[in-house]
C-alpha cells in the first residue's frame, strides 16, 4: 500500500495548555467529514510534541494555481503545468468559466458544511485552499480546505469581533 500523506502539523512543548487547544482542534477536524475537506488521518503523540497528519493535495495550493494563470488575450485564460507527472515538458492548459465555477462550488459547499456544524474557519485564503490532483483539462478539478494547524491554535468564539486596522 501506497502511503499519500505528507502534512504535518506539530504543537512542541509540554504546555497543558497548548495541549488542551491541540485537543479541541483535533476533536473538530475527526468530527469533519465532507469531500471538499481535507481529512485528519492521524495523529501522533508523545511527550514533547502532537503531529496531525492531514490528507495529502498533490495539486498544490489554490494561491500558486492561481499565480501561474495567464492572460494571453482578453477574455481568455490558461495555466501552465509545471508538473506533469513524468519527465514531459510542461504543458499549457486553457482554464473555462465552467473549471473556475466547479471549483467556487466547492469552496462554498465546504464552508457550508463547516458553518452547519457551528465551525467558522476564520483564515480562508488561497493558501488554504488545496488542489486534490494537479490541474487537468480533461477532469473536474477537485479543493480541498484545509484546516490551519498553527501552534499554539487560536480558537476564538463565533461571536468575537474581528480586529480590524481602526480597532
Amino acid at each position: 500500500m501506497q502511503l499519500t500523506v505528507a502534512t504535518c502539523c506539530r504543537c512542541l512543548g509540554p504546555d497543558a495548555g497548548r495541549r488542551k487547544q491541540m485537543g479541541r482542534e483535533i476533536r473538530i477536524l475527526t468530527s469533519l467529514d465532507h469531500p471538499n475537506i481535507a481529512r485528519l488521518l492521524e495523529v501522533i503523540e508523545d511527550d514533547t510534541s502532537i503531529s496531525l497528519v492531514l490528507e495529502r493535495c498533490w495539486g498544490g495550493e489554490l494561491y500558486d494555481f492561481i499565480n501561474q494563470l495567464t492572460f494571453p488575450a482578453p477574455g481568455t485564460r490558461s495555466w501552465q503545468d509545471a508538473w506533469t507527472g513524468s519527465m514531459q515538458s510542461p504543458q499549457t492548459v486553457a482554464v473555462t468559466e465552467v473549471h473556475i465555477a466547479k471549483m467556487v462550488r466547492q469552496i462554498l459547499l465546504a464552508i457550508d458544511y463547516m458553518h452547519g456544524r457551528k465551525i467558522v474557519h476564520r483564515d480562508l485564503k488561497p493558501e488554504n485552499l488545496m488542489l486534490l490532483m494537479p490541474f487537468a483539462v480533461n477532469q473536474e478539478p477537485m479543493i480541498k480546505v484545509q484546516i490551519d494547524c498553527e501552534c499554539p491554535p487560536r480558537y476564538y468564539d463565533v461571536m468575537t469581533p474581528c480586529r480590524s486596522a481602526s480597532a
